[in-house]
């Protein structure tokens, strides 16, 4: 088996276990801190938020890098058209870093948030009065399952690819 192929039956599995990963996480964990007290909440998302990072991280990097190797690899096809195997691994590679970009980019004000509400018993009296946190948590939930879809994404573009 020559190396794009095996690299990319690597990124492959990685992307749909992140993309379950997160997804499990929108379905089954943050709803539940919507109902619960603001001082319990803010630090148990503060901790979802940061052990998800230990793995989201290195399976990003992981898939970014394998799906990078094999388009780096893949001989450029002339007329492949769009979904030729080498844009096909780069739109992998893409989805890998898109979802590190999301986070940052569109929910990470919100994060930033509500880790320093988890952090204040002060800022927790005022959040919770304000419902702050509820909106802040909502928010999250909803495009937390934006992440899902952009793994389900990297890892169709490498089933393509390998089918090709």
């Amino acid at each position: 088996m020559d190396p794009t192929t095996l690299t990319t039956y690597i990124a492959i599995p990685i992307s749909f276990l992140l993309g379950g990963y997160q997804f499990a996480h929108s379905q089954n964990i943050l709803p539940t801190l919507h109902s619960l007290p603001v001082f319990v909440s803010t630090p148990l998302f503060t901790q979802v938020y940061y052990s998800g990072f230990k793995i989201i991280l290195p399976g990003a990097i992981l898939t970014a890098a394998t799906y990078g190797y094999a388009a780096y690899r893949t001989t450029p096809q002339t007329g492949g058209g769009l979904l030729s195997r080498r844009n096909l691994l780069v739109f992998g590679a893409m989805c890998a870093i898109g979802v590190g970009a999301w986070t940052k980019i569109v929910m990470g004000a919100g994060v930033e948030r509500v880790i320093a509400i988890s952090k204040d018993a002060a800022m927790q009296v005022k959040a919770e009065e304000s419902g702050k946190v509820l909106r802040l948590l909502k928010a999250w939930t909803g495009q937390n399952y934006v992440r899902p879809g952009i793994w389900v994404g990297a890892g169709v573009a490498g089933l393509l690819a390998v089918m090709e």
